[in-house]
């Protein structure tokens, strides 16, 4: 089921190699909670990472996100952008242009999403000084947002104890000698096509955009592939009873049948997602146990009217 090449290794490898010189890599740490024992593969280019998870388990992907590291000049009154003019023994001097952060909220995070410091600097004074006493040593990200939405990232190293940062406003003039920091978007983009997959389980594919901080938890249910039919559905079968199989072809998954009379039933009940369906407590655990609740109208195919 899974179709992981020998190779891919040596690919992840050496396209980190490539661009470890041009770039500095953060991590994006990305919650995935699957209904199903399944692998989820990440690609970005040549890019491939995946994790396994089981049922019902929450389990971490990590990405590599690029993130500031080079320098580049700009000439005077080239633009608005926030300037890091000295980083040194854990005292960082940030310039910011008073006309796009006014008011500027400051957050440090760890590299694994956790706030340490969340503060606010006000251009009305001429500088603020902010500290943070006892700060472990590590990387963080520091992130800066303006009031009118424009925002600000840097990656820190930090070797420990206090943490000083000094903020100016400046008057947009930048003098030619000013460092400003450039972002990379490595690998490729921050946009990672997404496979969660599972034997017995149609694949689900999608293209997910990912940050360094506050990642939400991707909750995905899987839909059976009719393999064995009814393997993973509901109900209690009789062994000896010679039951048949009925594929829904509008979202392939399979139930079995019984006949009585000359009739032919189910023998589990339709599990088929609708706008007038849901889950028993709206558990999708319930839906796959149970199948799925339908209004009289989604039943009988009906205007949603019939139902009073």
């Amino acid at each position: 089921m899974y179709r992981f090449k020998a190779g891919v290794f040596c690919v992840i490898l050496s396209a980190f190699a490539a661009s470890v010189l041009a770039v500095d890599l953060d991590t994006a740490f990305v919650p995935f909670l699957v209904n199903a024992d399944a692998r989820v593969t990440a690609a970005n280019g040549e890019i491939v990472i995946f994790i396994d998870t089981e049922a019902d388990k929450e389990a971490i992907l990590r990405l590599p996100l690029a993130k500031t590291l080079g320098v580049t000049r700009r000439s005077q009154n080239a633009n608005n952008t926030p300037v890091i003019t000295g980083s040194h023994n854990g005292k960082i001097s940030l310039n910011l242009p008073g006309q796009n952060y006014k008011t500027a909220e400051l957050t440090l995070y760890t590299v694994n999403g956790k706030q340490i410091m969340r503060t606010k600097a006000d251009a009305s004074r001429a500088v603020n000084n902010i500290a943070r006493p006892n700060l472990a040593s590590g990387v963080y990200l520091l992130s800066v947002k303006g009031a009118n939405g424009q925002s600000f990232s840097s990656r820190l190293t930090h070797r420990g104890g206090s943490f000083n940062i000094s903020i100016a406003f400046g008057n947009e003039s930048f003098l030619t000698s000013s460092p400003v920091a450039v972002s990379a978007a490595a690998p490729g983009s921050n946009d990672w096509t997404i496979t969660v997959s599972a034997e017995g389980y149609i694949d689900s594919s999608y293209t997910l955009g990912v940050a360094a901080v506050d990642n939400p938890v991707q909750n995905i249910t899987l839909k059976s592939s009719g393999g064995e039919c009814g393997a993973d559905g509901h109900g209690h079968f009789n062994p000896n009873i010679d039951y048949g199989c009925f594929t829904d072809t509008r979202d392939n998954q399979s139930y079995r049948t019984v006949t009585i009379g000359t009739q032919m039933w189910f023998a589990q009940n339709l599990n088929f997602e609708t706008g007038d369906s849901w889950c028993y407590l709206n558990s999708p655990d319930s839906c796959a146990k149970y199948g799925r609740l339908y209004t009289w109208s989604a039943a009988m195919g009906l205007p949603s009217s019939c139902n009073s």
